[in-house]
C-alpha cells in the first residue's frame, strides 16, 4: 500500500474538554512526510494562531491546498425548531431547510403511548416519506446533518435505538441516506458520516470498530486513526474535512492523543484501486 500524503502534527493533552493543548512534536514520517507546527509562548497563543501556523506550514512545505482555493461541495441545511401547532400534531420534531424545500423529521414509531421521544423517525418532503428508519434521538437528536451533493439529499443519522451502559448512553453506529440508499449497506462499511464529493465522486468517513478512515471513491484512502472530527468542538481547532478545486483534500485525525493534519491528493483515487 503507498498512500502518499503530507501530515502536519499536533500533540494534544485530551482533559476534560477533549482539547487541551499539551505540546508540540515531532513524529516519524510514515508513508509521507511529517512536519512539527513551531510551539507557541503559552496555550491561549497557540490558539489564537493555530490558523496562522497552519497556513505557514502550507506555504513553507508547498502543500496542493496552497495552490488551490477551498470548494463547497455540498449546499448545507438550515435548521429549524420553529414548529407551527399543526406540525406539532404531526410529530414534526424538526425542520431542514434548503433553497425553496423543506425538509421535516417526522416521529412515526414510539416505545409506548406515554413516550413522548420516538424511536423511529421518518424524513419527508411535501408530504412524501423519503425514508423511514429507526433512529437514536441522544443528547443532539438523531440527525447529524443534511446537505445537498451533486443535486441529491445526504443525512447523516445515528442509525438504530439508542444503547446505553446503566445511565451512560452508548454511541451507536452513523450511516448516511443518499441518493434513495443507505451507505453502510451500499460499500459493506460498519459506519459511515460527513459525505463529500469531488469530480461527482462521493466520500466520506468510515467507522471499523474504534478505528477511523477517509473513504473515497469506494475504497480507503487514509490511514486508521482513533479519530476524525466531523463536528466542530474547538473553534480554534481547523479544518474539519476540506475538498479544493485541484483535489486537494485536507482534513485531521488523532492517533494516541497526537492530532494529524493530513493532505490527500483525490485525483489518485478517482479510478478504483486495490489498496
Amino acid at each position: 500500500m503507498n498512500k502518499k500524503y503530507l501530515a502536519i502534527v499536533f500533540a494534544f493533552s485530551l482533559f476534560l474538554s477533549g482539547c487541551g493543548f499539551l505540546n508540540i512534536e515531532s513524529i516519524p514520517s510514515h508513508n509521507g512526510f511529517s512536519f512539527a507546527i513551531p510551539p507557541s509562548q503559552n496555550e491561549s497563543e497557540y490558539w489564537m494562531n493555530t490558523e496562522k501556523l497552519i497556513q505557514d506550514v502550507k506555504k513553507k512545505y508547498d502543500l496542493m491546498s496552497e495552490k488551490s482555493v477551498e470548494v463547497k461541495s455540498f449546499e448545507s441545511a438550515v435548521k429549524s425548531w420553529d414548529l407551527t401547532n399543526e406540525e406539532v400534531k404531526r410529530n414534526v420534531v424538526t425542520k431542514y431547510i434548503i433553497g425553496n424545500e423543506t425538509y421535516e423529521l417526522v416521529g412515526v414509531k414510539f416505545a409506548n403511548p406515554t413516550d413522548n421521544i420516538p424511536e423511529e423517525f421518518a424524513v419527508q418532503l411535501n408530504g412524501k416519506v423519503l425514508f423511514q428508519k429507526p433512529m437514536c434521538f441522544g443528547a443532539e437528536g438523531p440527525i447529524q446533518d443534511v446537505r445537498k451533493i451533486n443535486g441529491k439529499l445526504a443525512i447523516s443519522y445515528v442509525e438504530g435505538t439508542c444503547k446505553y451502559n446503566g445511565e451512560k448512553e452508548i454511541n451507536s453506529r452513523m450511516n448516511i441516506f443518499y441518493d434513495g440508499k443507505t451507505l453502510n449497506e451500499e460499500y459493506t462499511v460498519e459506519g459511515s458520516q460527513y459525505l463529500f464529493s469531488y469530480k461527482d465522486t462521493i466520500g466520506f468517513v468510515v467507522t471499523e470498530g474504534d478505528k477511523h478512515y477517509i473513504f473515497f471513491n469506494g475504497q480507503k484512502i487514509s490511514e486508521a486513526f482513533d479519530s476524525i472530527p466531523t463536528t466542530q468542538c474547538c473553534a480554534s481547532i481547523s479544518p474539519l474535512l476540506n475538498v479544493y478545486e485541484n483535489g486537494a483534500f485536507l482534513f485531521r485525525g488523532s492517533k494516541e492523543n497526537i492530532y494529524y493534519l493530513t493532505e490527500i491528493d483525490l485525483n489518485k483515487y478517482l479510478e478504483l484501486k486495490d489498496l
